[in-house]
């Protein structure tokens, strides 16, 4: 009888890696990580540890075999924040990203317009 294995195990760093946080990994803080709530208790690698350095694509081809093991899909917590700011920006309508492209074009044009002689 084989074994079950586990997600972590497919990724193509497993035999270098030293990730304590692995985002494959079903019993890490970093995998079961549901909403920003509970970011005091994920643990934030202390110096010196290893980041997992695997691609996200390949992280969520993995996490898709893994639905019920994974509830992040094998995102990293910065991945799920992206997701979510990207799809506020894009329910925006229209007029109101473009006034914010605006301020914000007029809050750094100041910062970035040559010096005058």
């Amino acid at each position: 009888m084989e074994q079950a294995r586990l997600p972590y195990e497919e990724c193509s760093r497993f035999d270098v890696c030293s990730c304590n946080n692995c985002p494959l990994d079903p019993e890490s803080r970093v995998a079961t990580l549901l909403t920003d709530k509970d970011r005091g208790s994920k643990r934030a690698p202390l110096e010196g540890e290893e980041r997992c350095r695997a691609r996200r694509r390949q992280r969520a081809e993995i996490a898709a075999k893994y639905p019920t093991l994974l509830p992040l899909g094998g995102l990293l917590p910065k991945d799920v924040r992206k997701d979510r700011g990207r799809a506020r920006w894009n329910a925006l309508p229209i007029e109101e990203k473009e006034r914010r492209r605006a301020a914000f074009k007029a809050r750094i044009k100041p910062a970035i317009s040559p010096p005058t002689p």
